[in-house]
């Protein structure tokens, strides 16, 4: 299965020693990879949230399993984030896309048109960019966890 990293924000960050680092250790049968999209950088809150949410919408399969990373998501520990994703697996999911909108947030658009579970990494608000990193280390956890790693202790 395909963790499909689709985010808005900068293509090079501080993050990516050790995102690359956790993306290395993920086996198979995973695998993940990234999409980053430019943010618009429009002065206008609203345009910018409009036209970035079309770009990460063009971007979702209809066949992709859908986890939009968003302050007011539902809590998820490691094990149950690791559950979902072997549910989605046995199912035969080819593709999970983590979505990560831009400065503004996502728009409407994305809520209504896209079926999706909604996650928080915390209450408080991250930079962007260490979302990045801190999804990868948590997809890392996930399917070592899944393989019967020694990386996650319960």
């Amino acid at each position: 299965m395909n963790l499909h990293i689709l985010a808005i924000g900068k293509k090079k960050t501080t993050y990516d020693t050790m995102i690359n680092e956790y993306t290395k250790r993920i086996g198979k049968p995973w695998a993940i990879s990234f999409e980053i999209l430019e943010p618009l950088g429009l002065d206008h809150p609203e345009q910018s949230r409009i036209k970035e949410t079309e770009k990460l919408i063009s971007k979702i399969k209809p066949d992709d399993r859908v986890i939009v990373l968003d302050e007011h998501g539902k809590d998820m520990t490691t094990r149950a984030f690791a559950d979902q994703l072997d549910h989605w697996m046995n199912q035969g999911i080819k593709r999970v896309v983590l979505v990560i909108g831009g400065s503004y947030g996502m728009d409407m658009a994305l809520w209504n048109s896209v079926p999706h579970t909604t996650l928080r990494l915390g209450a408080m608000t991250l930079p962007h960019e260490m979302v990045r990193l801190i999804i990868t280390e948590q997809c890392y956890r996930a399917t070592n966890l899944l393989q019967g790693g020694k990386y996650h202790h319960e």
